[in-house]
């Protein structure tokens, strides 16, 4: 009976040793499974990773392409509008000089007056246009300068010493008509002042500035302390 106990003893000893051998194989096959597709996964994340890698140098590579070609063409665009602008100011200006021909050789006082009259708008357009400087987006100009240099060419024209000008404009971007619509209108007005507000006067001021009105609008004001 002994025997027989520790036959059916060693016998399941055995039988557990096989199964133990059994799972240990199985458990080591799943773990090689699993290895060779975590090196397969890895191999193929490399593979993509420097697929995309390519790519993304090569997109690079084209959108920089692209940007300098873009940055030339604007370039381009500035001087071509630049070169326009300058040379609508010159035919202009050249406009106010045979105006100032025929002013010279007219008698009538009106037609003087008149021909006077456009001249000065002609010329505050001309003066414009030669000092417009195009932004980057080749629409918008500063204000502050184009009307400083328009009423700088005024001064320059008129050599009233004894008249003040004062300009206060904040710095602004406007379309080109609009600042050249500006441009004219302070003319107008300063001119019109320097003509009649200090007649017999032995000094005074005209002051030009643009007041902020809210945060897309503006105020013009052209004032002067003459008659």
């Amino acid at each position: 009976q002994f025997r027989n106990q520790g036959f059916w003893l060693l016998a399941a000893m055995l039988a557990t040793l096989l199964a133990s051998a059994g799972l240990a194989m199985i458990a080591l096959i799943r773990e090689r499974q699993r290895v060779t597709a975590l090196e397969l996964t890895a191999m193929t994340l490399t593979s993509t990773n420097r697929s995309l890698e390519e790519h993304v140098k090569a997109r690079t590579e084209e959108l920089a392409i692209e940007r300098d070609r873009a940055e030339a063409e604007r370039e381009r665009a500035e001087a071509l509008l630049r070169d326009v602008t300058h040379r609508i100011g010159n035919t202009l200006a050249l406009v106010v000089g045979f105006i100032n021909l025929h002013i010279r050789h007219t008698t009538d006082p009106m037609s003087v007056k008149t021909l006077t009259g456009a001249r000065d708008r002609i010329h505050a357009i001309a003066s414009a246009q030669r000092r417009i400087n195009v932004a980057n987006d080749l629409e918008l100009v500063r204000i502050d300068t184009l009307i400083q240099a328009v009423m700088d060419d005024v001064v320059a024209a008129t050599a009233e010493e004894r008249i003040k000008l004062s300009v206060d404009v904040p710095p602004l971007l406007a379309p080109a008509q609009v600042a050249t619509s500006l441009c004219v209108l302070t003319q107008e007005f300063v001119v019109n002042s320097l003509k009649h507000a200090f007649a017999g006067e032995t000094g005074g001021t005209i002051s030009v500035r643009l007041l902020m009105d809210g945060a897309d609008a503006a105020e013009l004001i052209i004032e002067d302390d003459g008659a």
